[in-house]
Order: C-alpha cells, then structure tokens, then sequence
C-alpha cells in the first residue's frame, strides 16, 4: 500500500514454534505466539465463544521446556485488532484467528523477562513491508 505508515513504537520479532499465549481471566483463549515485541503480541487462535473485554491478562507459555523458570509470565494488555486469517488449507472448516494485543503498564521485571523472552525465543524480525 503506498503512503503507508506503521505506527508501532517497538520492533516485532517472529516466534520460535513452541511459544503459546493464553488469555485470562474473562478468556480462556489459547494460541501460537506469531509475533511479539516490547509493546505487545499477536498470536492465532481457532475461534470459539469468548466474552468480548477491552482488557486481558495474557500468560506467554514456552512447549513444557523448563529453560525459562519464570514461565508462565502474565501482562496486562489491550486488545488492538481480532481477525481472521485465511486458510491455505481448502478442507479446514476451523475459523483461525489474528489477535493482537498492547501491553499496558509493564513493570521493570516484566520488561526485563520481554527482552530476555525476545532475545531467547525469537527468529528475527518481521518484514513490515506489506505483502504482494
């Protein structure tokens, strides 16, 4: 798209496969970890029923490995978008999701175990320029 502007104040990195979100306590939605930042995630999820809330506790869970002895780490965030993603798979009947959430008022701990999670479980940015 020309004259587009991304907006996003952090860099998103793409997730090793393993790294998976949960959303609480009003949600109980769990999905793989697309993307994360310092500012927030996005992850996908195979719809169901939710309560729709503006503001979510959100757990980051890593496959069972215990490398990382702080898992499950919880935030607080705003949603930002919920949408569907096409599926390459023409005998899916599974709705896939896109949900993209903002973290809100990161503590000086959550910040430093983000940057230790983006530094450990990432493969490197995303491309942010538009697809073909």
């Amino acid at each position: 798209m020309p004259g587009r502007v991304d907006r996003r104040n952090h860099t998103r990195f793409m997730v090793k496969p393993g790294v998976f979100a949960v959303l609480g306590p009003y949600s109980f939605q769990m999905g793989q970890v697309v993307d994360i930042s310092e500012g927030g995630l996005a992850f996908q999820y195979k719809q169901g029923k939710e309560k729709d809330t503006d503001v979510y506790e959100i757990s980051i869970l890593f496959d069972g490995k215990a490398d990382n002895n702080t898992s499950p780490y919880k935030f607080t965030g705003k949603a930002i978008s919920d949408v569907e993603v096409r599926s390459t798979n023409p005998f899916s009947t599974a709705v896939i999701r896109r949900f993209s959430i903002k973290f809100e008022e990161l503590t000086y701990y959550q910040q430093a175990w983000l940057s230790e999670c983006i530094r450990n479980h990432t493969i490197g940015k995303v491309d942010s320029a538009p697809a073909p």
